[in-house]
This record gives C-alpha cells, structure tokens and sequence, in this order.
C-alpha cells in the first residue's frame, strides 16, 4: 500500500499499521518544526527491520516517533534480541530488545 494523508501517525498510533502498510509523519530537524520526516512500516522479521516501536503503556523503555521528536535522537538498531522488554537503540548501543507477540519491529527511513 502506497503511503497517503491518512496514514499519518503520531506517538502510540503508529502501533495500528499493519505489515506493508506505510505510515508517515513530519519530525523535528536542525531545530525546524517539520523540518524533516519518518517514513515507517510494521515487519514481520528482523531480517527486514532497523527499529522497534516501545510504545505501549505497559513497558519500560517507552520511546514513541512523534511531530516532536528530533531527528538526532532517534538510533537505528544493528542487532535484534527477542526477550520480554522493549528498547530502542541508544547513542554507542545500537542492540534492540522486543516482545515477539507486540508487533514491535519496523523499519524506518528517516530524512
């Protein structure tokens, strides 16, 4: 499904897209509101992802892609460990932790 105005997501909505279903949003870049963007997609292996989604209320860690968020502040992973957390790469760490059963891992492009 090709992206359009109503795949726009924010924040914990970003958890509703189904696999292949392309979900988008502007992003904060170089200190300019939208001044930069998340292109985001739901995948079914690690094989095909670069990030996890941490969003639900119930886990730790919780980091959420939104209007808002910087574009430096968000890691890509390299390495992907199926446990009972979720996190999401930090700076010098880019090791991501998920729940098999969320639907946690996507890929995403960021520019």
């Amino acid at each position: 499904m090709d992206p359009d105005r109503t795949s726009t997501f924010s924040g914990v909505q970003a958890n509703t897209g189904t696999p292949g279903q392309y979900m988008y949003t502007p992003i904060l870049k170089n200190g300019f509101e939208n001044g930069g963007f998340i292109i985001m997609s739901k995948t079914e292996t690690e094989n095909g992802s670069n990030f996890v989604f941490c969003g639900e209320d119930s886990l730790p860690n919780q980091f959420e892609i939104r209007t808002t968020t910087d574009f430096d502040t968000i890691s890509l992973c390299t390495t992907f460990i199926a446990d009972a957390t979720c996190t999401v790469p930090t700076t010098g760490n880019t090791n991501c932790h998920y729940t098999k059963s969320k639907g946690q891992l996507r890929y995403i492009y960021r520019y």
